[in-house]
């Protein structure tokens, strides 16, 4: 799977609208990160875009799935 800059920059606006005490939340099918390098391939298509821009526009989690492995890392990482 993949997110078009077009898509990114779509939901940085919404995460930018959201009120201050809004939890923002960011759910993919593909996961931006992934902890095991064989599974590098399951990444989304310009995850490194989406997680700086979503991060800067003030998401609090990015959640992803696909390879049913549960981790939990910094959104920095």
């Amino acid at each position: 799977g993949q997110v078009s800059a077009r898509e990114i920059d779509t939901i940085a606006r919404r995460l930018l609208d959201a009120a201050p005490r809004q939890l923002r939340v960011v759910v993919t099918h593909q996961p931006v990160h992934v902890p095991r390098l064989e599974e590098r391939h399951n990444l989304l298509r310009n995850h490194r875009a989406a997680i700086r821009s979503w991060s800067a526009a003030g998401a609090d989690l990015i959640l992803g799935g696909h390879i049913h492995l549960p981790y939990v890392l910094p959104l920095t990482a």
